[in-house]
């Protein structure tokens, strides 16, 4: 699914995994006790994320929650980072039993934070 923002900026799926395991390994992370965020530079002019909750979050249903409540709110804080950037949104256990406000604060929390070190890197 390609999503275009009324600037005509481009976000896509990242679905490759040796790129999302390299993006893993080789990005920039920040931290909460909900989330973490990896991002690290492409050459395209588009912003790729991916969502992952892993088995220690829980079984299919829980990982299946905890992705839809991440997906939702991803979108609209990628708009806000630079064209060429691969992003990784990674779901912790707390995220199942957080209040929705709460996950909305911890996202923006982590895109200001990533935005901030990308920003001050240049």
């Amino acid at each position: 699914m390609e999503v275009r923002s009324l600037t005509g900026l481009s976000i896509t799926h990242l679905k490759d995994p040796r790129r999302i395991q390299q993006v893993k390994q080789e990005g920039e992370s920040v931290a909460n006790s909900l989330a973490i965020l990896v991002t690290k530079s492409n050459d395209l002019q588009t912003i790729r994320y991916a969502v992952i909750a892993s088995r220690s979050v829980g079984g299919a249903v829980q990982r299946n929650r905890c992705r839809r409540r991440l997906r939702a709110r991803a979108v609209e804080n990628l708009k806000r980072l630079e064209v060429g950037m691969d992003c990784l949104l990674i779901a912790r256990k707390k995220l199942l039993i957080a209040e929705p406000r709460e996950v909305d604060t911890a996202v923006q929390d982590l895109f200001n934070r990533i935005s901030k070190r990308i920003s001050t890197n240049e």
